[in-house]
């Protein structure tokens, strides 16, 4: 089943998500989730859960950045939409976080534009109920 795109004029930021008690503002604000490289996707069937391993950067400072890995859990997965042809080596540029009115998450890694918006010909894309964020080493 394909999941159904809510029409661009009525956008909405994702919910809070908790990283260490970190509303999603505050993630967003203290990690630079563009330009990054994904180093890994695990998908479990039995559960319908995944795990994305992503590095990107983690505010020091006004001016100052550090590479980190931020290890993403999906839980409740209805969709993965992914083509991969091998030629970026896991890098991304830009990335669309976006909650759907009925509370979906949804996730796209190759977004068509970077206007922040779900569209039906992004790629990289997963919706679930939930995802939790935590740093990795």
């Amino acid at each position: 089943m394909e999941y159904k795109f809510r029409p661009a004029q009525s956008p909405t930021r994702c919910a809070p998500v908790i990283l260490a008690n970190m509303k999603f503002d505050d993630l967003i604000s203290q990690y630079a989730l563009n330009d990054g490289e994904i180093v890994a996707f695990n998908f479990d069937f039995r559960i319908n859960s995944a795990q994305l391993n992503l590095r990107v950067r983690k505010k020091l400072s006004s001016k100052k950045w550090a590479p980190c890995n931020l290890l993403i859990d999906f839980s409740g997965v209805t969709q993965i939409s992914l083509f991969e042809d091998f030629s970026a080596g896991g890098n991304y540029s830009d990335i669309t976080i976006s909650q759907f009115a009925d509370q979906m998450i949804y996730v796209s890694l190759d977004p068509y534009s970077n206007d922040g918006e779900p569209l039906p010909e992004d790629n990289w894309i997963i919706v679930a109920q939930s995802m939790k964020w935590s740093e990795i080493s």
